[in-house]
């Protein structure tokens, strides 16, 4: 959707509702998976700005200062390299299946945050959501494969197994079957978080591109119209000069 007639600085919007999926994906996980326990309190402080600057420009609609900007894309950089740095763990041999798996799972999370920003921004301007929602409804379908093979590689790992452990992973032993080629599926989830990855993090990019699709469209609509208006002339033109 084109957002820009909306909100005047698109660009600066785009960073801060990133860095914000970013914060709030990191928030849901750190504590559970311990990942970069050592910043919370920087994580929250961090979030404190990004929360105000988003709602300085989507809820209050006014323009963000010169120096606001500088701190939301200093935080904007930050974040998207600590998310590089966790996806970077899915393709370090050194880790083990299950910490790949976490990687992927707080990745998802962001991208959850995400999709959870853009529908409010269509909601707030009364535009179409289905394609949003339904990627939204795909993110939770991956939470919930993530979770089941997370339980699975950390409970095959451990020892002395209590009774409903061992009832809940014959369970997810069921259901893997019926998934049955659990490669292909992570290799479809990884798919999935890699586009929605390159929108999180390459935001400016593809909003750019997003505005120029959008003004070739509206400039072939034009076109369309004036040839129309053209042919309605000569046609006009035609009728009169026959009578």
């Amino acid at each position: 959707m084109n957002i820009k007639k909306h909100i005047q600085q698109i660009y600066e919007f785009r960073i801060i509702q990133s860095t914000k999926a970013i914060i709030d994906g990191l928030i849901n996980n750190i504590e559970k998976y311990n990942i970069g326990r050592d910043e919370i309190v920087n994580l929250q402080d961090d979030k404190c700005f990004i929360d105000y600057f988003y709602y300085k420009l989507l809820t209050e609609e006014k323009i963000i200062k010169s120096r606001d900007i500088d701190v939301a894309l200093s935080l904007y950089l930050k974040y998207t390299a600590k998310l590089n740095s966790i996806y970077g763990q899915s393709f370090n041999e050194d880790k083990s299946q299950d910490e790949k798996l976490i990687a992927y799972l707080i990745i998802n999370s962001c991208v959850k945050e995400y999709l959870n920003l853009e529908i409010e921004l269509c909601n707030k301007y009364k535009t179409d959501t289905s394609q949003v929602s339904a990627s939204l409804r795909t993110s939770d379908s991956v939470a919930g494969i993530l979770n089941t093979l997370i339980f699975k590689e950390v409970k095959e790992k451990e020892d002395n197994l209590s009774e409903k452990d061992k009832q809940i992973l014959e369970d997810i032993y069921k259901i893997c079957e019926k998934w049955g080629d659990i490669d292909k599926l992570l290799s479809d989830t990884e798919s999935f978080l890699e586009d929605y990855l390159d929108n999180i993090i390459y935001t400016i990019q593809i909003e750019y591109q997003d505005q120029v699709n959008y003004t070739n469209r509206l400039n072939e609509k034009i076109l369309i119209d004036v040839n129309k208006s053209l042919k309605k002339l000569l046609f006009d033109i035609k009728n009169i000069t026959e009578e």
